[in-house]
């Protein structure tokens, strides 16, 4: 796996330093190759004299992956004792896939050098055979993260109330080693205490 980040950040105060600002933007590229083998339980259950160790499934799958982002941040000091915090960010992700998949079992009824290839479908032998490789399976993904919180302190710098909420995301991709795509994901917490 090849990676490569790159983060940008900017600071501030205003309003006689009752309000801090942090700003920043980052980049992020990965790359990589993942190969495995495995028993091809398909050709088994058709042939069922054959050897496991002749008919093993090889599996190469390139990923590669660029996330763009831009994030805010701001804390306010409302009083000496009372504090809002609030900020967020905007997420750009633009992944990519490729899915080579190669049955090497030679002399069976199930032919030879037999490939799967493609972004989404069954992996299995009932399916149609393409003979070509296809190109890049590619999505792109944007979403938002937010979040706000409050605390105070009602009797100095001994004790604590806090409350804080905040909105999640997570974006999707494709899955390992087989076609498919998962979907983003979306979340909420709630948080609220004392100490």
């Amino acid at each position: 796996i090849y990676q490569h980040t790159g983060e940008l950040q900017w600071t501030g105060s205003a309003a006689g330093e009752r309000l801090e600002w942090q700003a920043s933007g980052y980049f992020a590229r990965e790359r990589g190759v993942r190969s495995f083998m495995a028993d091809n339980d398909f050709a088994i259950s058709v042939s069922p004299d054959l050897d496991v160790s002749a008919a093993p499934i090889f599996s190469d799958q390139d990923v590669e992956n660029l996330a763009f982002g831009a994030s805010l941040h701001s804390l306010l000091h409302v009083t000496e004792n009372v504090r809002f915090e609030l900020g967020g960010r905007w997420i750009k992700d633009k992944k990519g896939t490729k899915l080579f998949r190669e049955d090497e079992n030679s002399g069976s009824a199930l032919g030879t050098n037999t490939v799967f290839l493609g972004c989404d479908g069954s992996l299995g032998y009932l399916n149609a055979r393409p003979t070509e490789q296809n190109g890049w399976c590619r999505s792109t993904y944007r979403g938002q993260m937010w979040g706000a919180g409050l605390d105070w302190r009602p009797f100095g710098g001994d004790h604590l109330l806090y409350a804080k909420l905040d909105r999640g995301f997570k974006s999707g991709g494709f899955r390992a080693g087989a076609r498919g795509e998962y979907l983003p994901e979306k979340t909420w917490a709630y948080a609220a205490g004392t100490k």
